[in-house]
């Protein structure tokens, strides 16, 4: 997979959304970073990314689809 070197998964750069749609690569940002999430539901990063590409495009029911995802994994990380 492109995602992965040596078996191990890549993490999404943390300027991966500020710096793909700057590029004029959005689509093809979203569409790996979708790929990532299918592969790894629980991938923060890539939920925060594509939370932040849907927000920044005025998508607010897409960027709170995988908005609600994170909040439902970051629930779970709290101590009981």
């Amino acid at each position: 997979m492109a995602d992965q070197v040596d078996g191990k998964r890549q993490r999404v750069p943390a300027n991966f959304t500020a710096a793909a749609p700057s590029n004029g690569n959005s689509e093809a940002a979203i569409t790996r970073l979708k790929n990532i999430v299918a592969d790894h539901q629980a991938d923060r990063d890539a939920l925060e990314a594509l939370t932040g590409f849907y927000n920044q495009r005025g998508n607010i029911a897409e960027a709170e689809k995988y908005a609600a995802r994170l909040r439902a994994l970051l629930e779970n990380d709290k101590p009981s």
